[in-house]
């Protein structure tokens, strides 16, 4: 099994965008050699990441207040303080974890950091950025942050743990050659660095240890002359360049002196388009150029192959059919509304008035007696068009015959067209 680690970010790195001023702190024990503080409020720093899990450590000065906000995709944290009792013997506290959130939805992720307090000198330093890698992320060109006490790491013989804040995550161990003790450490990429502590300021007293890659290279390590009694961050081991796949380094004290692991750096090799796991996400976007190796070839997208002419063919035909069947289709839907249609209405004029029948003269004989009323029928306005105007009931021509003939006498009254009243009745004259 290989070591986990997480992904490492440096604040100097390219995709850290920090807005407003600024300042940097050098310092070996941090990582890199610096970090980044500001005490203006309203000053901010941002971090794009793809994964499950973000902390964020930082150089704090004990003395002197900070009040940071942390935005994680919008989600607002806050972290304040009027100074640090922790290890209260030392001016600084390194590798402090000042913001950390887990369990976070596989997929990327926003970090925006702001100052919100004035002081009068700058109290808190971001100094690097760990995050757990997820099935899309993608680990070209990044550096994997192995601790000391990763998993994957195998120990042999007896390994003394200790903490000190100067150690990365606070925490480092070590061993010497009087109990057979190693450290086994298998790992996936193309570079590997270890480091650690040396405690030691006289050659007589310096460590010596014994490296070994692949069962193959072997490589013994005496540091130099110190400046002091102990030193921390030293880069005790580089593999240099090596093929990207899996690889073993096991570390072996070779004296009485201690040999101390404060963590290991993996360096993933520059790939094209490459996403680690099984996610389907297409080359999300991740930053660059993370540790020791000088490599800063951005990552490049994998291009897409040509359409083919048989392709471009098949395309043109299924759409001419589309095109035809769309044409049918429309034809067939006007036909059948054109059936469907309404007859129009005929126009109604209310002010048409209907034509009075009066029966044809007939000479006879015979003087006939005509009701003294008329019909109680109302009449009704008839429709113009080509609908012939209707009778009046009650007032059918008479069968043929030969009747004496009739005399009509004007009685003087007449009837305005749009009068309600009816008709008055006619008379014969005796």
């Amino acid at each position: 099994m290989s070591v986990q680690g997480v992904v490492i970010l440096d604040d100097q790195d390219e995709s850290v965008v920090f807005t407003g001023q600024w300042d940097h702190y050098a310092d070996p024990v941090q990582y890199k050699g610096f970090s980044t503080g500001s005490k203006n409020v309203g000053t901010s720093c941002s971090v794009n990441f793809t994964g499950t899990s973000i902390l964020v450590a930082a150089t704090i000065v004990r003395s002197g207040p900070f009040s940071l906000e942390f935005n994680l995709d919008g989600q607002v944290y806050m972290n304040s303080t009027t100074g640090l009792s922790n290890f209260a013997n030392q001016v600084h506290s390194y590798h402090d974890a000042t913001f950390s959130v887990d369990n976070l939805g596989d997929g990327n992720h926003q970090l925006t950091i702001s100052n919100t307090m004035n002081t009068d000198a700058i109290n808190i330093y971001i100094d690097y950025f760990l995050y757990t890698p997820s099935s899309h992320t993608n680990m070209s060109n990044l550096n994997l942050f192995v601790d000391d006490r990763d998993p994957g790491l195998v120990y042999t013989g007896n390994w003394r743990f200790d903490t000190a804040d100067s150690d990365f995550r606070h925490t480092s161990r070590a061993a010497d050659n009087t109990s057979d003790a190693a450290v086994s450490i298998p790992f996936t990429g193309n570079n590997i660095q270890f480091y650690g502590l040396i405690n030691s300021g006289a050659v007589g007293d310096m460590l010596l240890a014994e490296f070994v890659l692949d069962s193959t290279s072997t490589t013994t390590y005496a540091p130099p002359a110190q400046t002091s009694d102990i030193t921390y961050n030293n880069k005790i081991y580089d593999s240099g360049p090596l093929s990207q796949g899996s690889h073993r380094l096991v570390v072996t004290p070779k004296n009485e002196h201690l040999v101390w692991i404060d963590y290991v750096l993996v360096h993933q090799a520059v790939t094209t388009g490459s996403v680690q796991g099984t996610g389907t996400s297409a080359n999300p976007t991740m930053p660059t150029n993370l540790g020791a190796s000088t490599t800063n070839s951005a990552v490049v997208p994998t291009k897409h192959n040509a359409i083919s002419t048989g392709a471009i063919a098949g395309i043109a035909v299924g759409a001419l059919l589309f095109v035809l069947l769309l044409i049918c289709l429309v034809i067939t839907l006007l036909r059948w509304r054109g059936r469907k249609l309404p007859r129009p209405q005929a126009e109604v004029n209310n002010n048409y008035v209907p034509n009075m029948y009066s029966p044809p003269p007939d000479p006879g004989p015979a003087i006939v007696q005509v009701a003294n009323t008329a019909p109680s029928v109302q009449l009704i306005p008839e429709h113009r068009g080509n609908i012939p105007p209707r009778k009046l009931l009650g007032l059918q021509p008479q069968p043929t015959f030969s009747p004496p003939p009739t005399i009509h006498t004007d009685s003087g009254i007449r009837i305005p067209s749009d009068s309600p009243l009816e008709t008055p009745p006619g008379y014969t004259a005796d």
